[in-house]
């Protein structure tokens, strides 16, 4: 999105959102990076292996995860090359993403009707969701899915941080007016915030995918072509979550599922239905008693 396409209002306050927003600390500003590497044939291990040093609290979380029960593997594991070696190039990846992102879902904000760790909870639930979609249907690289699941929804935790008390704004439209929460953001701000996720993304540095994953999976059939998979296993990925009811704020189940645009790409309800399940299991396994009370704290995600 260009902000010069925005009414002058608009896009002071768009500005204002944007630069509150990237001043909050513990911003995944490595993912692009390690992603790059993981996709990139020529780079591999040994960047990964740099990359995740760059974080002490990345570089002990794997290291804890390749010495855990979780994974069953036998003797001890202390050095990062080995942990990578031991869980995979893709698993190393994922972990990470995981605990970096929700450092920065943790942040305290509200407007949305959030509980603590709500938007961290649902956020996971997305992303579970959209991996196992892309693995089940074949259409969308899974650890991409999973990646533009955690953050589709980043435009949230900004607006929520930057705006809290205009918020209410657009809950009294919504609740006067009608129509979905979107529609009223735009009408309240001049903008929603799936514009300002793209904007966050954009400005980390982050794929052309996942920025357009984040703009236009509440609309898919709007996307560009050559993201309708990951459109595609993303909005079937936020529906599940919103039946599922983990972590969804109050403007969560105001949203329409397009059927016509997932069974174009082969999804459908029965698969939904399989994997509910497995999303719930792994929900569980990453989060424990923080699933469905209490506050997440930094390490609870790993």
């Amino acid at each position: 999105m260009n902000v010069s396409d925005l009414e002058p209002a608009a896009a002071a306050l768009f500005s204002e959102v944007m630069s509150k927003a990237l001043q909050i600390p513990a911003a995944p500003f490595l993912l692009p990076r390690m992603l790059d590497a993981i996709e990139d044939p020529n780079k591999g291990a040994d960047e990964l292996e740099q990359l995740i040093g760059l974080d002490p609290g990345v570089s002990s979380a794997t290291l804890r995860l390749a010495n855990s029960s979780w994974f069953g593997l036998p003797s001890s594991c202390d050095s990062l090359r080995e942990a990578i070696f031991r869980l995979g190039a893709r698993e190393v990846y994922q972990i990470t993403a995981t605990s970096l992102s929700v450092r920065w879902m943790v942040q305290e904000a509200g407007g949305y009707g959030w509980e603590p760790g709500d938007f961290c909870r649902h956020s996971l639930a997305v992303a579970f969701g959209a991996q196992l979609f892309a693995e089940r249907t074949g259409i969308e690289d899974p650890l991409r899915a999973y990646t533009a699941g955690l953050l589709h929804d980043i435009g949230k935790l900004a607006l929520a941080h930057a705006l809290p008390y205009e918020l209410t704004r657009v809950r009294d439209r919504q609740i006067s007016e009608g129509g979905t929460w979107i529609q009223n953001e735009r009408a309240v701000f001049g903008f929603d915030h799936t514009q300002v996720s793209s904007g966050i993304l954009t400005k980390w540095s982050f794929p052309e995918s996942l920025i357009i994953a984040a703009r236009f999976y509440a609309d898919p059939s709007r996307g560009p072509s050559h993201c309708s998979a990951l459109l595609a296993v993303i909005h079937a990925a936020k529906q599940l979550a919103v039946s599922l009811g983990v972590g969804v704020g109050e403007e969560g189940f105001l949203a329409e599922a397009d059927s016509r645009f997932l069974r174009s790409f082969g999804i459908t309800e029965e698969q939904g239905e399989e994997i509910l399940p497995v999303v719930c299991q792994r929900l569980e396994k990453m989060l424990g008693n923080s699933l469905s009370t209490g506050r997440i704290k930094l390490g609870d995600e790993v």
